[in-house]
């Protein structure tokens, strides 16, 4: 008999939600394409922290009876609850991870440290917010106040909006080039568009989120978009990311775009640091980063596979008083 049968551990179990950002089509949705809508996942607490940041679980992926590790937003995940665990494919899956096995226990005191963060876990927005700054207890907090409107020489970074619909789909949304190197899907309609724009304006009542709709002064529509989209509030730093349409390329828009929110986040928000990742092939983004005066940082070697070949991912950084000198 496998040993592992007789074993068990308490886990913090939930649920891969069942709302799709993207509408119907749950498989576009970033860190829930590995599940089926409602899967149970089992959940390490290590990257306990705000609403934007991720835990580690394993659960049985899609068009496969094998279990996965991997680190998913939390926001994807719902019903957040206790288990005593004894599948013996599990056990063996915790056993086997290179992540270390925290918050998998068979204590009273694991027990007791999952039960006491269920309300954290389970609570709304807001009450997790307060909840996660109390019980993290730090004197250095970043400061949220959302997305805000930026103007530079040539452009008007501003919250997007419905009427830019026509002009997302028709600039960059729809261009294959430009959302592969953004590793974004490909929208082939305007209802699919405003699908992700129900998205993007739909955060908006949230503090900690900044997404930027990049306008072109001259022509007056939207030509890209930039964005704080990972906040690590435990830590102080932001991931910007940034597209624009292929046609408005090459003229030092994502350069701009990008100082001025930068500028933003040490300025408005207190990071400590704003790091930004880049696919080895993407020249026109490496020179961008360059101009903005990020530190390289390494390279995690062959880590998208695209059309055929494998690809790097390049990762950047600048700091706090490296911006101010």
């Amino acid at each position: 008999m496998d040993n592992t049968e007789q074993e068990w551990r308490w886990c913090m179990v939930g649920n891969i939600v069942d709302t799709h950002i993207y509408g119907e089509n749950h498989e576009l949705m970033h860190g829930t394409k590995h599940f089926r809508p409602n899967a149970k996942v089992y959940i390490s607490l290590s990257y306990r922290g705000m609403g934007n940041e991720k835990v580690r679980v394993i659960g049985i992926p899609r068009h496969s009876k094998d279990y996965i590790e991997i680190a998913i937003l939390r926001r994807y995940i719902c019903n957040f609850r206790l288990q005593k665990v004894f599948s013996p494919a599990v056990l063996r899956r915790m056993k086997n991870t290179d992540y270390h096995m925290c918050w998998w226990g068979n204590t009273d005191k694991d027990r007791d440290d999952i039960n006491g963060c269920l309300d954290y876990f389970n609570s709304e927005a807001e009450k997790y917010r307060q909840l996660t700054n109390t019980y993290r207890g730090d004197t250095t907090m970043l400061t949220h106040i959302g997305t805000q409107t930026i103007e530079t020489e040539r452009l008007i970074l501003r919250r997007f909006e419905y009427s830019d619909c026509e002009a997302v789909f028709r600039n960059w949304a729809s261009d294959e080039q430009v959302q592969k190197m953004y590793s974004e899907p490909t929208y082939s309609t305007l209802e699919e568009t405003k699908g992700l724009l129900d998205k993007y304006i739909g955060n908006y009542s949230r503090e900690d989120y900044y997404r930027w709709a990049i306008i072109d002064k001259e022509k007056g529509e939207c030509v890209g978009q930039i964005a704080y989209f990972l906040v690590d509030n435990k830590n102080h730093f932001a991931e910007i990311e940034y597209c624009v349409g292929s046609e408005f390329q090459c003229r030092g828009y994502c350069t701009e775009a990008a100082k001025a929110v930068i500028d933003f986040g040490f300025e408005k928000m207190n990071l400590h640091k704003v790091q930004i990742c880049t696919k080895t092939i993407n020249a026109p983004s490496k020179r961008v980063i360059e101009k903005c005066g990020f530190t390289y940082e390494g390279t995690l070697r062959d880590y998208f596979y695209m059309d055929g070949q494998y690809v790097g991912r390049l990762y950047f950084s600048i700091l706090r008083d490296e911006y101010f000198k």
